[in-house]
């Protein structure tokens, strides 16, 4: 017999409740801890992809802001290229690589060159390119190009599934540019991408006007 003072110890089955009990609170405290760490991940995500967004539109407004009406020429030294050059136009007239193609090119103003430091003018030329699922915008030291002009790359946005683009002249919208109707610059230019989460993104940019 046990005296009055005597504890009494948990029988097994009561062992077993509270084990069973533990192994669900833990299974889902784990459950709650994952869900917050995809949850902050996910966050994490879509902020780096808005980002990534919104500095994409900040070069190509910038960049078509100072189109100007200079006309170049390619490496192959033929004839001078208006410009600007839009869809198919520039696809079949711009020089790029065989998995690449051509969106838009045209030369701008505005390049900065710090008190001198390159032997170069202020007039860019740049070429926007679907490289893959990457929107890619392409530039060389000197506008009018040689043989062996080096380049260089900048992904603007990755992850496209697909990207549309328009040139506006009037009041109507058309899918390539090449000089019309005596007009050598569009008024505007649309880019159209298609991402996997965030659908399809439609944004309009003004061309030229700050030359």
């Amino acid at each position: 017999m046990r005296g009055p003072g005597a504890q009494k110890g948990m029988s097994l089955v009561e062992l077993l409740v509270a084990l069973t009990v533990f192994a669900f609170v833990s299974a889902a405290a784990v459950s709650v801890l994952n869900i917050g760490a995809s949850g902050r991940q996910q966050v994490e995500d879509v902020t780096d992809d808005l980002g990534a967004l919104e500095r994409a539109r900040s070069v190509i407004r910038t960049d078509l802001m100072q189109v100007v009406d200079r006309p170049y020429r390619e490496a192959n030294g033929g004839e001078l290229i208006v410009p600007m050059l839009g869809g198919v136009d520039a696809d079949g007239t711009i020089p790029a690589g065989d998995s690449e193609k051509v969106l838009a090119a045209f030369v701008r103003n505005g390049w900065t060159n710090p008190n001198g430091a390159y032997p170069r003018s202020s007039l860019q030329h740049v070429t926007y390119i679907l490289r893959g699922s990457d929107l890619i915008r392409r530039t060389r030291p000197f506008l009018d190009a040689a043989e062996r002009t080096p380049r260089t790359d900048q992904i603007l946005f990755s992850n496209v599934q697909e990207v549309g683009i328009a040139f506006e002249l009037g009041v109507d919208w058309q899918g390539d540019w090449s000089p019309q109707q005596g007009k050598r610059i569009p008024d505007a230019l649309r880019l159209t991408m298609v991402h996997p989460v965030y659908g399809r993104l439609q944004q309009d940019f003004l061309v030229g006007g700050m030359e």
